[in-house]
């Protein structure tokens, strides 16, 4: 292995080195003492844009055969029971140009795991029996995608392709387009794979607490089975042909609030993906301050949101991508395309040297140094593509360049932005359409966009654009939060024992309640788009400086979660939070409630035509934790901007308050006198409890979930007793010796979907399993009979086992859950459940009862599941009566409480 030098890395307390094989593969090693999980992706330069013409889905049948089975390891599904018994996940996912794997495993699963996804990579079998099952399998997953937009969105896309380029082909593949017998699609999954799954077009990363030297030797290992050489080079032709721009481009879509988009394909910009003037276009485009994109089309009353993305490929071409929630009726767009042609001519004129170049760039050394944070599957995700498409010294920048702009290149990015370039894609919906395209048979029109393009500049100023001064002063007199009756803190201790000082990374949560029966979803869920809203320019200026701000909807509850440096500046926790507070207790503009009228419109239309098995999950927590008006939602009421503000008022006034707070974290950093003048309900004695989850009778409780999506799906949810230590312990037992077989036998063996899953699921402490299935091939009792046998079968063979591997299992359980325990983020949720009122659900716990589990337990355990049973079955049932009011209801400025 050559050692590639990195030139800076963050100051995160991580060992982060880059290595090349002598065959090519290149290596990103990150050395994490803190890290609970070890985290592997995988990922090599083919997609589904390598096919050659016939056999459509190939690639992504090449992926789903690498778990069937290699020469050192024979067994179908042997990988992930290998990953499921290292309490992990893992997943595959094939694009247009790569393929990538990835798994996160308990620290001791990655030695075996990594070993067995190198032989996966190198050494595939290709059984023909099971290449025709996967082919049934894509197909079930392509019929199940055909209730996803975003299938037809590029299906239609497509069609304004030059057909010479292999985006403009049908990608997903499906039990017709992959033709030919078993044994003819063997012999080319073969010739494809050695072709292409080559170790100098492949790329491995590894984040985990292992040793640099032991996570080296597991690269050398895996680097050394892959096959030498590199793959054809990609030769491609434009994506448009140039005489067919402008166009207009609408297609059919089912969704009640459909997006525009304004597409632009860019050329010869090789050095756009390292470069920062994609950054700052995206930047510009997507500020809602007055002279921003947003905030311009906003002002004019012709959008509600916006969201820009530059989609560079391997082939030195990208597509500029501007998705926008309009205001107006489909056919007005030379309204919308007139805003922003003018808008565009102004940012023309402005000057990048002008830009506060100084101020961007302290908010991303601040992320830079705190490094990667968050899901660690998610930024190796990244790094991994980072390190396919840029050079090494870009490997760990922040993804927004932290260089000035260059005025040539600025230039050269802006002149391609002309209205003769454009593709503008309108979906609709209940259209008379000229045209189907194939395989997913879309309906679309493709013609001439007639629009005459201003001339005429937007009357912008260019300091109101994107702005990265987040400082919000107070002279407030001086109230100590804690003195106030409605609020209640808890304090997350230093890690280690040891004090947090200024400049260590912190994460609070704060949560506003309201006891049951003060609030809805729909009342909260407006509430925290108006909050959202206000908040716009702090969120993005706490992504550029590594704070990460979240919002989450629980039952009575609305929760901020900011994560961060502490470090006393305004970019740093405790300055995003204050300021986030000081917008938040302001009124919002009517203006801006409009907009949130718009969000929960669009909320409450996504919930309808939510994927029945998303329908599912949702509804379970939503019954189980609330009355019967928590759970559904209406499309019947039109809100306005007044019933908003009442609302929005409403709930501020009966609020009370939840603070998990970091030790290091002062309790001023909470302006006492604005929370109290914000949230009356703090002046309250404290008067919120969580809710308790409904305990569910014995034998099996059945509700119907009304979808619009044609797919069955049903949700089995088992319930135990209570939320006691044993419970919590044995029910994730019980999980790891289910899931597997669970999918091997309803998935692989009986192919009743694409989406078959069973996982520990507990709802407010109490433990649970869930059974899901999603068909589009089988109806409601055959799904049933097949996950009531699979529990009756797995019911005799789980009480078969010798209880010596009961034991093994739980004492691998208890490692990957102790390793867990030390994590950051697993401490602040204990401590979260402490405030909560929850006592006593501490991994530790757990890992206490796993390890010393007894033969009777065990059998208490068993019994909780299958002789006592406590369950609930979600059935989906279609119901177009949900789907003619979704598109009755349908408009552009209102929302549905």
């Amino acid at each position: 292995m050559h050692c590639i030098p990195l030139a800076a890395t963050p100051r995160d307390g991580r060992d982060y080195r880059l290595y090349q094989h002598a065959n090519g593969l290149r290596c990103l090693l990150i050395s994490d003492p803190e890290a609970s999980l070890a985290t592997c992706v995988a990922q090599v330069d083919v997609g589904s844009e390598d096919e050659l013409g016939g056999h459509s889905g190939l690639a992504h049948l090449l992926e789903h055969m690498l778990f069937m089975g290699s020469e050192g390891y024979p067994h179908p599904g042997s990988f992930p029971a290998l990953v499921n018994r290292y309490a992990g996940r893992f997943n595959a996912s094939t694009a247009a140009q790569i393929t990538r794997f990835f798994f996160s495993v308990g620290p001791d699963g990655l030695s075996p795991c990594i070993e067995q996804l190198g032989d996966m990579l190198c050494a595939p079998l290709f059984e023909p029996s099971l290449v025709g099952t996967e082919r049934q399998v894509i197909d079930a997953e392509f019929h199940t995608r055909l209730a996803d937009d975003a299938l037809h969105q590029q299906a239609a896309m497509a069609a304004a392709l030059d057909p010479a380029h292999p985006m403009s082909r049908f990608s997903a593949g499906n039990a017709v387009s992959l033709t030919g017998t078993d044994a003819d699609l063997v012999q080319h999954l073969r010739g494809f794979h050695q072709q292409y799954y080559r170790a100098a077009d492949m790329l491995l990363v590894l984040h985990a607490k292992q040793t640099p030297a032991a996570l080296l030797s597991l690269a050398i290992a895996f680097a050394d089975r892959q096959i030498p050489g590199g793959r054809p080079k990609r030769c491609r032709p434009p994506l448009f042909d140039p005489k067919r721009l402008p166009c207009r481009l609408q297609r059919e879509t089912a969704q009640g609030s459909p997006r525009w988009q304004l597409v632009y394909p860019l050329t010869g910009l090789d050095w756009l993906e390292h470069d920062s003037s994609g950054a700052w276009l995206c930047e510009w485009i997507a500020s809602p301050g007055p002279a921003g994109a947003l905030g311009w089309l906003r002002e004019c009353g012709l959008i509600a949101e916006l969201h820009v993305r530059i989609e560079v490929m391997a082939d030195n071409q990208a597509l500029l991508y501007v998705e926008l929630e309009p205001l107006l009726k489909l056919e007005n767009y030379q309204q919308l395309l007139d805003a922003w042609q003018s808008w565009l001519n102004w940012l023309l004129e402005v000057d990048p040297q002008c830009w506060p170049f100084a101020a961007r760039t302290c908010l991303l050394d601040q992320a830079f140094a705190r490094g990667r944070q968050g899901d660690p599957v998610e930024w190796l995700k990244d790094l991994a593509h980072r390190l396919m498409r840029l050079p090494v010294d870009h490997l760990l920048e922040p993804t927004a360049n932290r260089q000035p702009v260059n005025a040539q290149r600025w230039r050269r990015l802006l002149d391609q932005l002309q209205p003769t370039r454009l593709l503008l894609v309108q979906p609709r919906r209940n259209a008379t359409w000229t045209e189907r395209t194939p395989w997913t048979g879309t309906g679309y029109t493709l013609s001439e966009l007639t629009w005459r393009a201003p001339v005429l500049k937007a009357p912008l100023q260019s300091d109101q654009g994107p702005d990265f001064d987040c400082a919000m002063g107070s002279n407030n007199p001086i109230v100590c939060i804690t003195q106030l009756p409605g609020f209640r803190q808890h304090d997350l201790p230093a890690r280690d024992g040891h004090t947090e000082h200024s400049g260590q990374q912190v994460q609070t949560r704060l949560a506003w309640c309201w006891p049951m029966g003060q609030s809805t979803r729909a009342q909260r869920y407006l509430l925290q788009s108006c909050w959202a809203l206000q908040i716009e320019p702090i969120a993005r200026r706490a992504e550029l400086s590594g704070v990460r701000i979240a919002w989450q909807q629980d039952a009575g509850v609305l929760s901020l979660t900011l994560s961060g440096l502490a470090d006393g500046t305004d970019s740093s926790v405790p300055g995003i939070l204050r300021s986030v507070i000081g917008a938040i207790t302001q009124p919002p503009a009517p203006g801006l409630l409009d907009l949130a009228c718009h969000r929960l419109y669009c909320w409450q239309a996504e919930q309808a035509a939510q994927l029945p098995a998303y329908r599912c999950l949702s509804e379970l927590d939503a019954w189980l934790l609330a009355d019967a008006a928590e759970c559904g939602f209406s499309l019947d009421d039109q809100m306005t901007a007044t019933t908003a503000l009442n609302v929005w008022r409403h709930l501020s006034e009966q609020a009370q308050l939840l603070w998990l707070k970091p030790s290091g974290l002062h309790a001023s950093t909470l302006d006492g006198y604005l929370m109290a003048s914000g949230f009356p309900g703090l002046k309250r004695s404290f008067g919120w409890a969580e809710p308790r989850p409904r305990v569910l009778q014995a034998g099996i409780e059945s509700l119907s979930i009304p979808v619009l999506a044609p797919d069955r799906c049903q949700l089995l949810y088992c319930q135990a007793p209570s939320g006691g230590v044993l419970e919590r312990a044995g029910w994730r037992l019980l999980q790891q010796l289910l899931a597997s077989p669970f999918f091997d036998d309803l998935r692989t063996r009986q192919q009743l979907g694409y989406w078959v899953v069973a996982r520990y699921h507990p709802i407010s402490g109490v433990p649970g399993l869930l059974f899901l299935v999603q068909s589009p091939s089988h109806d409601h009792k055959q799904i049933t009979r097949a996950v009531d046998e699979f529990l009756l079968e797995q019911q005799e063979l789980v009480a078969a086992m010798p209880f010596a591997l009961i034991k093994a299992q739980a004492e691998r359980l208890a490692q990957a859950l102790q390793a867990q325990q030390s994590a950051a983020d697993r401490m602040f949720e204990e401590c979260w459940s402490t405030l909560l009122g929850r006592e006593g659900q501490s991994l530790e716990a757990e890992c206490e009862v796993l390890r010393g589990m007894r033969a009777e337990q065990w059998q208490v355990v068993q019994s909780q599941l299958w002789e006592r049973a406590l369950r609930l079955r979600l059935a989906s049932e279609t119901n177009t009566k949900v789907a003619h009011q979704v598109h009755l209801q349908k408009h552009s400025s209102t929302g549905a409480l």
